[in-house]
């Protein structure tokens, strides 16, 4: 190793070292960070408290209670040309049409608020609600976030993943002329145990059954949708699953988190491909689909089930929060797919869909043996390769020490510095070479200029 090496690698390491030390936030700028953040949600707390203010006071306004009966010259029930009833509404002083009631009795209505319940593991907490029988919340217990992290307490605090009202998995059919929509719906807890839940939506011999099984010591959920009683009524061509997320900021460098998010997917024929992770993005399916996956900068989900989904109709989204949006500071974006569970019967039948919330870490990523790992930009063609294949075993190598990361990334750069040292030193000795023998080429050229 000559003097300049030598020189060149201490001055990158003084340089790591001090751009880790000065890089490093102050306590101001975190709390800075942390009003920004705390004023972008107390305004969605205002704009949320004001639209359900709104909502009461049209409940009120349009309360049963508030609707009198019009009545014509011999004292009947006023009755439009559409054969609706007409009554007179004592607050707003409209009037207002209803449906005559019918002879056959409805079911009482359930209250449209969820119940929350817990299944946990030993890397994975996740929170599911009975409105719409789906995954409100997932924590990820050996992870935390960067504001966590900064308290520096010694306790790790389970990072949030998606908190309720941040993520849906709902499911989509035309049902009786209109689109049947489960997220609306209040589901019963057919069975619960340790590691499963059972939710059953039922209606007129019509259920929906999700069964959510948590596996152990695993970053991995099974999520089993099945239908009954809905032949002749739904064609199963035309049942998707609608699956929404719009991940929490979780990093110091919201921007950098925020720009790398995007949403990945395998084709069955057509390999991998992805949407900006710049811009707004969608792409309406070409082709049966493997599995999708909402990725950030550390963490991702995917949805991979036992039959790909179809590609006819199906469609993945991404949208970008513009200036001034609520979830401009809160959110990093909108991850949104519709995806064709590809069913051939809709009575008694089951799509079967694995559900991963974990770390985009390699090793991780690849027991799946799935094809996870290519949303991992290690570069293109050889490059990747030589990324994962080299460099990536000695950072893991590294990194398992305990070390502080600078250091790990310093003495990763020395180790790749020493591997390439015989291709520079063949590359310096022949550059010497040419500069030796430049005079005598000069001169015979100067000689014989033809």
């Amino acid at each position: 190793m000559d003097r300049n090496t030598v020189i060149g690698l201490v001055l990158i390491g003084l340089i790591l070292s001090v751009f880790t030390i000065f890089n490093q936030p102050t306590e101001e700028e975190i709390k800075a960070e942390k009003a920004k953040i705390e004023q972008a949600k107390q305004v969605e707390k205002a704009k949320k408290e004001k639209a359900d203010k709104k909502s009461a006071k049209e409940t009120k306004e349009n309360s049963s209670e508030n609707l009198v009966a019009k009545l014509d010259s011999a004292g009947n029930q006023l009755v439009d040309s559409t054969g609706l009833l007409v009554f007179k509404n004592t607050v707003t002083g409209k009037d207002t049409l209803i449906e005559a009631p019918k002879n056959e009795t409805k079911p009482a209505q359930k209250n449209v608020k969820g119940e929350l319940v817990r299944l946990e593991n030993e890397k994975l907490v996740i929170d599911f609600t009975t409105k719409g029988g789906q995954v409100a919340a997932v924590r990820l217990k050996n992870y935390e976030s960067y504001d966590d992290f900064a308290k520096k307490d010694k306790e790790i605090t389970p990072l949030l993943l998606f908190d309720e009202g941040d993520a849906i998995n709902n499911l989509i059919l035309p049902l009786n002329g209109k689109e049947f929509n489960s997220n609306a719906e209040l589901f019963e807890i057919k069975e619960k145990t340790a590691n499963a839940i059972i939710f059953l939506y039922s209606n007129n011999g019509e259920e929906i059954e999700f069964t959510y099984t948590l596996k152990p010591d695993a970053y991995d959920l099974d999520y089993d949708i099945t239908l009954r009683g809905f032949a002749g009524k739904v064609s199963p061509q035309n049942v998707a699953l609608d699956w929404s997320i719009a991940y929490p900021r979780t990093e110091r460098l919201f921007s950098e988190q925020r720009r790398v998010s995007t949403i990945c997917f395998d084709y069955k024929d057509e390999g991998f491909s992805y949407l900006s992770e710049i811009t707004d993005d969608e792409e309406k399916a070409e082709d049966d689909i493997n599995w999708v996956s909402y990725k950030q900068s550390y963490f991702s989900s995917f949805m991979k089930p036992d039959v790909p989904f179809s590609g006819d109709g199906s469609e993945m989204k991404v949208f970008t929060y513009p200036e001034g949006h609520e979830r401009e500071y809160t959110n990093l974006k909108d991850f949104n797919s519709r995806l064709n569970l590809n069913l051939k019967s809709v009575d008694g039948s089951t799509a079967r869909i694995n559900w991963y919330f974990g770390p985009n870490d390699y090793k991780t990523l690849k027991s799946y043996d799935d094809g996870y790992d290519q949303i991992l930009n290690y570069g293109w063609g050889l490059f990747r390769w030589i990324n994962l294949y080299a460099v990536q075993p000695i950072f893991s190598v590294l990194k398992s020490s305990g070390m502080n990361m600078g250091i790990v990334i310093l003495l990763l750069t020395i180790i790749i510095k020493l591997a390439l040292m015989p291709i520079q030193w063949k590359m310096y000795t022949s550059s010497a070479k040419m500069r030796i023998l430049k005079p005598e080429i000069d001169e015979l050229n100067a000689k014989y200029p033809n």
